[in-house]
């Protein structure tokens, strides 16, 4: 895909792959995401098993598909995860998570007060994971109208 078929693909797609790394070995979750068109950005509960892996072994796969159709395709992100903001996130203003919260509130159509209501977070005890992907591969995704 090039950059702007990579951006459309990522826009249109709702639902990604995580795998982390552990002692146990591998964990893999779906979840929601955002792309800036730089990183993969990915709400988490602060309780969950994948910010514990990414606390012992930042390295992560990122996978986003979707399998029917003429748009069916993939894109793989393998690269460092962080933790980005306050943990959990209260919604503090914050110059990067700001806009970050600003697209996934238009990409999945949540209400604003579900993200942050002040300084309380009415999502309730999320954290921001950023992964830097150092290797992208990609193929498809297509819209329909191509």
């Amino acid at each position: 895909m090039t950059p702007e078929q990579l951006g459309e693909f990522m826009l249109r797609e709702k639902t990604c792959r995580i795998a982390t790394i552990s002692k146990q070995g591998i964990h893999l979750t779906a979840t929601g995401f955002v792309w800036d068109g730089n990183s993969v950005w990915i709400p988490s509960s602060v309780k969950t098993q994948r910010l514990r892996d990414i606390e012992g072994d930042p390295h992560v796969t990122v996978l986003v598909d979707s399998v029917l159709g003429p748009a069916a395709g993939f894109a793989e992100f393998v690269g460092e995860a962080t933790v980005v903001g306050e943990v959990p996130r209260v919604g503090r203003p914050h110059p990067v998570l700001d806009a970050i919260e600003g697209m996934l509130v238009d990409k999945y159509n949540i209400p604003v007060t579900i993200i942050h209501q002040g300084d309380t977070a009415v999502m309730g005890g999320h954290a921001w994971i950023r992964v830097e992907p150092s290797k992208i591969v990609s193929s498809g995704g297509r819209p329909s109208s191509e």
